[in-house]
């Protein structure tokens, strides 16, 4: 279960998740209204076949092809890695134009890692550059020179990481008015 959301349905656990879209999916179909199912026939595939979205928002990113943020349930058959999920069904619960949200985020990372220039404000994809870049890992890990440090970096580029996610998640959520998503889960009935 996903930030401790999901409910059992038809002998599978529907999760929620985030996606990212542009302007339409990736195999050229248009995104499909709040609430409508998504199908996929066929295996399941990571990276090759099914619905993807990821476990955590900061992870989307690294598949984001544009700035619309989607809260996501997957349901059916899926396929796992840390980072992403394929499935058999997928179904938007809300969405958000993030590219603003994604710029300040970035920003805030940025300043708070003091790593990038951070003047362009109208380039987008900057944006999400830096945000990914945020998620990266650390260098002070890959410098480390004995184990113990290697896992104290380790051990903290992933609590920046989550701190990271939590964060822009945070943004999402109060730009997008606070959704409930479990109310929005449980009204996909059945």
């Amino acid at each position: 279960m996903l930030h401790g959301m999901g409910r059992e349905r038809e002998g599978s656990l529907m999760e929620l998740a985030w996606h990212f879209v542009d302007d339409t999916l990736r195999d050229g179909r248009p995104i499909p209204a709040d609430g409508e199912w998504l199908t996929h026939e066929g295996a399941i595939r990571l990276c090759v076949s099914g619905l993807h979205a990821s476990p955590r928002i900061i992870d989307a990113l690294n598949y984001a092809p544009g700035g619309t943020v989607c809260r996501v349930a997957v349901d059916g058959e899926t396929k796992r890695a840390p980072d992403k999920i394929a499935a058999a069904r997928r179904v938007i619960l809300w969405r958000l134009e993030a590219a603003a949200i994604l710029y300040a985020f970035a920003r805030s990372a940025d300043a708070a890692r003091n790593t990038a220039n951070t003047a362009n404000t109208a380039n987008t994809a900057w944006a999400v550059e830096v945000a990914r870049a945020m998620h990266a890992a650390d260098r002070a890990a890959d410098r480390a020179a004995d184990r113990g440090a290697l896992d104290a970096a380790e051990a903290a580029r992933a609590a920046a990481i989550q701190e990271f996610d939590a964060g822009l998640e945070a943004m999402i959520r109060r730009a997008a008015g606070n959704p409930d998503d479990a109310a929005l889960l449980a009204a996909l009935g059945p």
